[in-house]
């Protein structure tokens, strides 16, 4: 886990929140949302939400809120370590694959492989088209390479199963 240290340099500075309220709302969390993209950036080995609202001054809702978009929409992972979050900023994109038919009328599913600082994984976002004709993430898995064989066996079976009954 990073230092207080780690979490604030010179160059960084954040906006009270007091002024942030004056911001339309998709503006506000777009802002809050890159602030705290810029702190996990800048600590690889992870922060708490404790550790981003003390180096931002954004309450722990906030902060908690925004972190579980960024996680939601691949930004950011999370790992549990005992009763404690830790956050991270996702690694680069090593690949991008596009599966062509893994959609539906209002769902799309996409695929990327992700590298960071713990390893490979598959990262499967789905994608929701709503009744404007926008797009929305709903939300996505990130799987570890050495799982993928155990997860895609285990979804086999259950698929087998569901069909025989």
């Amino acid at each position: 886990m990073a230092n207080s240290r780690e979490l604030r340099t010179n160059s960084d500075t954040v906006m009270p929140y007091s002024e942030l309220k004056g911001f339309p709302p998709r503006e506000r969390d777009t802002y809050i949302q890159n602030v705290v993209l810029r702190v996990l950036e800048k600590n690889r080995r992870g922060v708490t939400i404790s550790e981003v609202s003390t180096k931002t001054g954004f309450s722990r809702p906030t902060v908690a809120k925004h972190l579980d978009i960024l996680v939601a929409i691949g930004e950011a992972y999370k790992t549990e370590r005992g009763n404690l979050s830790i956050f991270y900023k996702n690694g680069k994109v090593v690949h991008e694959i596009v599966v062509t038919g893994v959609s539906t009328p209002d769902r799309t599913y996409t695929f990327y492989m992700l590298e960071n600082e713990e390893g490979r994984y598959l990262y499967i976002q789905e994608k929701e088209v709503d009744e404007f004709r926008s797009v929305k993430v709903r939300g996505g898995v990130m799987i570890s390479l050495t799982d993928l064989p155990t997860i895609l066996r285990t979804a086999e079976e259950l698929s087998k199963t569901v069909k025989q009954s």
